[in-house]
This record gives structure tokens, sequence and C-alpha cells, in this order.
């Protein structure tokens, strides 16, 4: 384990190494988190850094893929902690800005993604929740339409709900219209 910041500099100096051995090498780079569950979630991270190419390739919470969350069932990893990387710059907004957008895009993902019941449950305008979606799609990086940020998001979204006591499997196995 390596502190945050002296990360990339040992990851460029083993990318370095390696490539003295070998063409291509790739180093991926995982996250600083507590704890043995912190180890299986870095891991998890430098894994999936490792699917964008040679190099030295750093986990942006963004860009966990739906598979990662269900290899969290099998490692036992809390879903929570990832879910608040996940959400990161939408509690961010929520906090500064006195906004609710982690329960809108819940709400949203919950009704399958249907603009006219998400706005009734809301009770906002359609044109307010229109905006909101477009911000949640700025400031997460996640394009909504697509069934993998969909999926990816409900669970973060759900982890983070149900608080520090989620775990990957209780939220996998969990039915959408459970909470209806």
């Amino acid at each position: 384990m390596v502190p945050d910041n002296a990360a990339q500099h040992v990851a460029r100096l083993c990318h370095t190494h390696l490539g003295r051995l070998g063409a291509h090498p790739r180093v991926g780079v995982g996250g600083c988190h507590q704890g043995v569950q912190g180890i299986r979630i870095s891991y998890l991270e430098a894994r999936t850094a490792l699917r964008g190419g040679d190099g030295v390739r750093t986990h942006r919470p963004r860009d966990l893929p739906a598979v990662l969350l269900l290899t969290a069932v099998e490692a036992r990893v809390p879903l929570y902690e990832l879910s608040s990387e996940v959400l990161a710059p939408l509690i961010d907004h929520d906090g500064r800005h006195h906004t609710d957008l982690v329960h809108t895009l819940h709400t949203y993902l919950r009704t399958g993604c249907s603009p006219a019941e998400t706005s009734a449950r809301l009770f906002v305008h359609r044109n307010t929740l229109r905006y909101r979606l477009r911000l949640i799609e700025q400031l997460s990086g996640q394009d909504l339409s697509t069934p993998a940020a969909q999926m990816h998001l409900w669970v973060a979204t759900t982890a983070w709900t149900w608080g520090p006591d989620a775990d990957a499997e209780s939220v996998l196995t969990w039915s959408v219209g459970d909470d209806q």
C-alpha cells in the first residue's frame, strides 16, 4: 500500500523497470483505502484501470464497470465506500448548492428512467427534471441513456441510500420494486 501522493511516482518507476523486461508494460493504480476491504477495493480499481491500455493508468470512479460491482460480491467489498466515490461529484454539488441530485438520480433510476413518473414523485416540472439530469450527466461523466451507466448508477445510488451497511450481495439481489 502506497500513500496517494506517492502512488503515481511508484507506478512510473514500476512501469520503467517493467519496460526494460519487455514491450508495452501496463501498471494500474487504485485509490487509497483503509483496512483489508480497502486493499480489495484498491486492487479492483487498479485492475479496472488496466483496461485503459498500455502505460500507467489511474483509476477514476466513473470508470468502474458493472462487472466490478458484480465482482464486489465475491470480494465482500462494502458498496457504500465505492458508491461514495462514484457519486462524489453529485454529493459535493448537493452539499455546496443545497440541491438533491443524488435523490433525483435514484428516483429516476427507480422509476425505470421514466421522466413523467420521476417528475410526479419529486413534485417537479419535467423541465426541472431535464435540467437536473443534464447536470447529473455533466458532473458524473455518465450518459444516462446507456444501460451500463443506468445499472452502475442504480447500484451506486441504492448503496448510498442504504448507508454503510450496504453490501454488494444485498444490493444486487434487491428488486427495484421493493422500495415502492
